[in-house]
């Protein structure tokens, strides 16, 4: 059994892979940027929400870089 702090240390392919076998994880979506701050077409950054594929993410959440070796940053609405 996985416990709720010891799935936030999975990574994103961690993810893909419980997701194969049934296991549930949080929701989830991937940005996958070459520099900081890139302009992407499929994401939207608004006050109170990002969108990433037509997804929204109502804001607070945490975003986790896919290799887990970086800061996390939590994003609030002001």
């Amino acid at each position: 059994m996985v416990k709720s702090n010891q799935l936030f240390s999975i990574c994103f392919w961690g993810f893909k892979r419980a997701e194969m076998f049934g296991i549930p994880v949080p929701r989830y979506a991937l940005v996958n940027r070459e520099f900081p701050f890139q302009e992407l077409d499929y994401f939207i950054e608004e006050e109170d929400f990002v969108e990433v594929h037509g997804s929204r993410f109502w804001k607070p959440f945490v975003e986790k870089p896919v290799d887990g070796e970086h800061f996390s940053y939590i994003y609030q609405v002001l």
